[in-house]
């Protein structure tokens, strides 16, 4: 992000004071907002983020992300996130910011993330992509491996599939139940679009059709299957995967108005 001047803030978590850190890069509406994957690293240590900054400077928009506690330059206990603690973050960037009316990008988590987010606070959002959701993760990925043994209690309180390059709290399985997305609780005027590797393991595309399904009865939701693409699609890691997002956040800018 060397070559993209942004603004970094931070603001108290309204659950325990812990500093949430944001960065912002201003520019016009309808502005765009970004939700990282479960991970230690900001978005912006990723191409994900770099790709979406580098997208809205060009496009002059204004551009928000944040680091979830325990991610990033935010505080917080490492791999300590759950739903309830990331969707108080983002809600305090916004209230902090007053957003509203944005283009949401939710990569795997941060994409359940947001539309739990949405469905507490309509006026966040207008329209939305959505790449590689881990929507119902805590059903779909860890579940099985609880119940078959492969995901495992490590000595530091957390779980764990060995080899596995990350690790979950608990309280993530515990409090997941409360912000199961509701098809008739979210309302996005310019549509979602989901992009969803069909190689993907980490995060069900079959689940993720579900849902899209579901949402779809209530607003314009469509689900773009990428051939071959695993959840590094989430990163917008493959030249495919980046050409893919230009082209649906462009096509959600015009959407909204926006000359491209």
């Amino acid at each position: 992000m060397t070559d993209i001047q942004l603004q970094a803030f931070t603001v108290p978590s309204p659950l325990n004071g812990e500093a949430i850190a944001g960065y912002r890069l201003p520019g016009a509406a309808p502005g765009l907002l970004l939700c990282g994957v479960f991970s230690q690293q900001s978005p912006l240590a990723k191409m994900l983020g770099r790709l979406v900054f580098s997208h809205a400077r060009a496009r002059g928009q204004d551009c928000v992300a944040l680091d979830f506690r325990g991610q990033g330059r935010s505080a917080g206990e490492p791999w300590g996130m759950t739903l309830p603690g990331m969707v108080s973050d983002l809600l305090a960037i916004a209230d902090h910011l007053k957003l509203e009316g944005r283009i949401g990008i939710g990569a795997s988590l941060g994409a359940w993330t947001m539309l739990a987010a949405q469905q507490q606070q309509p006026r966040l959002l207008r329209g939305m992509i959505a790449l590689a959701p881990a929507f119902d993760w805590d059903r779909t990925y860890f579940a099985p491996r609880r119940a078959d043994g492969r995901l495992q209690a490590l000595a530091n309180g957390k779980l764990a599939e060995p080899g596995a390059a990350f690790m979950i709290s608990p309280a993530f399985l515990e409090t997941a139940e409360e912000y199961r997305l509701r098809s008739d609780g979210i309302l996005l005027s310019d549509g979602l679009e989901v992009l969803h590797g069909t190689a993907d393991e980490t995060a069900s595309f079959e689940h993720a059709a579900v849902v899209v399904r579901a949402l779809g009865q209530h607003m314009q939701a469509s689900l773009q299957p990428v051939p071959d693409e695993d959840h590094s699609l989430s990163a917008l890691t493959s030249p495919q995967a980046q050409q893919l997002f230009v082209q649906r956040c462009d096509a959600l800018l015009q959407r909204c108005g926006v000359a491209i």
